[in-house]
Formats: C-alpha cells, structure tokens, sequence
C-alpha cells in the first residue's frame, strides 16, 4: 500500500504525463499489414516529457529475447515514478519485409527499435502518450490545428479522412445530430425517392392502429409498455408512426413477447445474468461474456436496457446495443480506479473502439480487448 501523500503526487505527475503533445510532436506513418495510417509519438518526445515532470524516473530492461519463428525480438520495461513501478511488454519485428518489394524496409538495428518501443510503452504504463490509442481524438486534435503541421505531415492526415468518415458519423456520439426534419417535409415522397424509383414508405391508416393496440391488449395479453416496446424496436415513436412495411414485423415482435411472458421466468442471482431467447440471442451472449469479466449483475444490466427501450440486451437493436456495451465499459472503467474520472474512460474506450473499425476489424473484437486490458491494469494496481 502506498501513502496517501505519495498517492496524492502520482496523481498529480500523472495528470501532467497524461496531457496531449503539441499537435507538431506527433507524427504519422502506415499501418502495417493495411492500408490504414497511424498517428504516433515518436520515443523522443516521450522522453522529453519525462525529464520535464518528473526527472528522477527510472527504467529497468530486461535482455531483449529472440523468437526468429515468429519474427519478433521482445523484452518486459519498467518504469519507476516516485517509487512506484509499471511494468509493459515491448515487442518488434526482427526484420520488416516490405511484400510487395520483398526488401528489408527496417530502420536501425532491432535492439534499438525495440528500446525506443520499449521507453514508449512503459511510459504509457503510467499514463504518458496513452491517448494515442484513441486514434480518432488524435485526427480531429490534428486535423483542428493543422496549420502547426509540416507540409509532409499535413499530407498524410488528408489521407486519413476516409479513414475516420464512418467513425465521425457513427452512434458512439462524434457525429453532430442530424438537423430536425420540417413539419412540412414530413411524410412527403422526395425528388430523390422519384428519380430513384424507390416508393415512399406510408404510414398505417387509424384502423391498423387500433388494430395493433386491440391484439396487443386483447389477444395477447400485453401490458401497454410491451406493446410500445415493440414498435420502439424498430425505431418508431408512437404506433402512428409504424410505416406498411414494417407492421407485421411489430405484431410478429409483439407475439414473441407475448410468448416469453407465458414462459415461466427463472430466479435472478447476483452472479448470473439470466437472460431468456430473444430477438438478438447473440446480445445476450455477447453481454454475458463481458459481465463475466466486468462482474456486472443481471439487474444492473437489465436496468440500463430499460432506458433503451428494452428488458435485456437481447431486444435491443445493434445501435442500441452499442450504447448499452458502452455504459458497461465506461462503468467498469471508472470503477476498477484505472481511469480518474467516466469522460476519460469513455475517451480511451471510444478510441479503441474506432481503431478496431478503422482497421477493418470487428467493433466486438475492440470492446473485449479494451476490458480485457483495462482488467489487467486494475490487477496490476491491486498488486502494487
């Protein structure tokens, strides 16, 4: 355990390490094995700001340590700041094959790249550079002063725009909101839809309406939020608004609601999130992995699914799945001490996130190794 006046000075070189660079210390280079750019820091100026915050660090290297099979040449750091030391892994290829050319396109012998990586991510380790995961923050802070940039620089972060397009326009909220439709325009077919030849989607008549909240009630036996549950999932406010194609859809959804509240409900436990088949079975699943490792119980989840229109992850549609994995992240997050405060939290998961999906990987795939490493540094603190 350390000393709450020693925790008290981590904390405050920490929120100075944590601090962007000047927009003209990063740099930016290829992505290997895509066609994507990364935006990065190079060792130098990581450097720098430790002699500037806290000048009497201390790193340790362990013997780098050769695997010819897999190409990789890698050691364990540590980094030592007012006593307390973080350990990171530090790894790079032997040799960079270029494979198109088939020539060595590596700079420098492979112990000097690996002790500049390595002086990277153990400064990472305590908080140094750490927002460079989140690839997107660092676009929009360089594309906001790119007039501090070199023309070489410059060049390259135009390039990226097709890179960040979906994730500047994505639901993880870095989009502006879409401007509110005319009354006017409502319910109008467009020129667009008439050039298109694609027929505008009508609205239900009053008849079908009553219709849906007469089976609802009467047939199936649904309580007045169900019914709303139904046509929320498919992205309808009120039942007025169900367009034709969609509203057998709804009374379908209503029926499997109908049929899970005929199902006899098993008990709930603090340890088991006890979710039922459903629309999205995969939801379920995909939720249950992560609650495993971020210990969130059935009914915290289930309560945050209720705020998106929905009883378990499950009935919610994959955009608001997304807000829903979102709210679990950022908790476990701020909760496990990894992270001062929610907004930085949502920062670093946001990023990975869209570093995933800027790469052309799975967004699934990114939410599980950022709670996977968030838990390894929880555990890490708990040790120290």
């Amino acid at each position: 355990m350390i000393s709450k006046e020693v925790r008290e000075e981590l904390r405050a070189v920490h929120s100075e390490l944590r601090k962007p660079f000047p927009v003209e210390s990063h740099s930016i280079r290829e992505l290997p094995g895509t066609s994507n750019l990364y935006i990065y820091l190079p060792w130098e100026v990581i450097r720098d700001r430790l002699d500037e915050v806290c000048p009497d660090y201390h790193f340790e290297f362990t013997l780098p340590e050769y695997d010819h099979t897999a190409n990789l040449v890698t050691c364990v750091v540590t980094l030592e700041i007012l006593g307390i030391k973080k350990q990171a892994l530090a790894a790079v290829p032997i040799t960079q094959i270029n494979a198109k050319t088939q020539k060595d396109m590596s700079r420098g012998n492979a112990v000097d790249r690996l002790h500049a990586e390595a002086i990277k991510n153990g400064a990472e380790a305590h908080c140094c550079g750490r927002y460079i995961s989140n690839q997107l923050f660092c676009y929009k802070l360089l594309l906001k002063h790119k007039e501090r940039l070199d023309d070489e620089t410059r060049g390259k972060l135009n390039k990226m725009h097709n890179q960040f397009r979906e994730a500047m326009q994505s639901a993880l909220g870095y989009a502006d909101a879409p401007k509110p439709q005319k009354q006017s325009e409502k319910n109008q077919p467009s020129i667009l839809h008439a050039m298109a030849g694609v027929t505008h989607k009508h609205k239900i008549s009053e008849g079908q309406v009553r219709r849906l909240w007469g089976m609802g009630k009467g047939e199936l036996g649904l309580s007045t939020e169900a019914i709303k549950l139904a046509y929320k999932q498919y992205g309808f406010d009120k039942a007025e608004d169900i367009s034709t194609d969609k509203y057998d859809a709804v009374i379908d959804y209503m029926k499997i609601l109908s049929e899970r509240k005929a199902e006899p409900q098993s008990s709930k436990t603090d340890n088991v999130v006890p979710f039922t088949s459903s629309l999205y079975p995969q939801h379920n699943a995909f939720v249950k992995r992560i609650s495993v490792i971020t210990g969130h119980n059935a009914d915290w989840i289930m309560k945050q699914c209720s705020h998106y229109g929905g009883n378990e992850p499950g009935d919610l549609d994959p955009s608001k799945l997304r807000l829903l994995i979102q709210d679990i992240a950022v908790d476990y997050g701020f909760s496990s001490c990894v992270y001062a405060d929610r907004e930085k939290a949502a920062i670093a998961f946001h990023g990975k996130v869209a570093f995933y999906e800027g790469a052309g990987q799975k967004w699934g795939q990114g939410v599980l190794d950022w709670i996977t490493e968030t838990q390894q540094a929880a555990q890490q603190q708990t040790v120290r």
